[in-house]
């Protein structure tokens, strides 16, 4: 099965193309992705070094947030233009934010067989919060807590994801990591419970102090 995977929630976007679980191309994007264009050029990129094409696509896995507003609506709507304009049936299916982060955590050993808790900062003082067992299964839903509140409940746990800078001093057991294509695709074939709608995950879906 040949895979695009897109993943653009965050300040650091990327792109990856599998063939089955191995990674035969990929591109970071570190400046702040606001245009499609940027995005098409980089999936040109992949295919021109994989020597491929995208008709050679079975599956596009798109990141569905929570995260940037703008970056969340850009990979969604760019992943649904690439469906419509294939002359092919292909699947696409949505991966959150938290779990591609929860599953680089794990697939490095960056937790060293603790509990994992993702935190995504909204910067309004509120972060998404998700638990998961040290091999990154989810323990519960994601959830919007404040700052306070993941100190009181989380501190001593271990922490990955993108923080607000208030977390530097407040928490220890902390490693920064974004939500990426090539983990993001590894949980598409790895872990098919975790694949989501094509739907946006967006803070106004959420209740502040607990999930949707």
């Amino acid at each position: 099965m040949n895979v695009l995977s897109i993943e653009t929630t965050s300040e650091r976007a990327s792109i990856a193309y599998l063939k089955d679980c191995e990674v035969i191309s990929q591109r970071v994007i570190s400046e702040r992705l606001n245009s499609r264009q940027t995005l098409l050029q980089s999936v040109r990129d992949i295919f021109a070094e994989a020597r491929g094409s995208l008709n050679e696509v079975d599956s596009i896995v798109c990141g569905t947030g929570p995260g940037s507003f703008t970056g969340i609506r850009l990979g969604i709507a760019f992943t649904a233009g690439i469906y419509s304009g294939m002359g092919k049936k292909v699947e696409t299916c949505g991966i959150a934010a938290n779990d591609s982060i929860a599953y680089a955590c794990y697939s490095e050993g960056l937790n060293a067989g603790r509990k994992i808790i993702t935190v995504i900062d909204s910067k309004t003082g509120y972060s998404f919060i998700r638990e998961y067992s040290d091999h990154a299964e989810p323990l519960g839903e994601i959830q919007l807590l404040s700052d306070a509140e993941i100190k009181a409940k989380y501190e001593k746990d271990f922490f990955a994801g993108i923080f607000p800078e208030k977390f530097k001093s407040m928490l220890e057991n902390k490693k920064s990591i974004f939500p990426d294509a090539v983990y993001s695709a590894g949980l598409f074939f790895r872990k098919p419970d975790m694949r989501r709608a094509l739907k946006p995950v967006y803070m106004m879906d959420f209740k502040p102090g607990g999930s949707r």
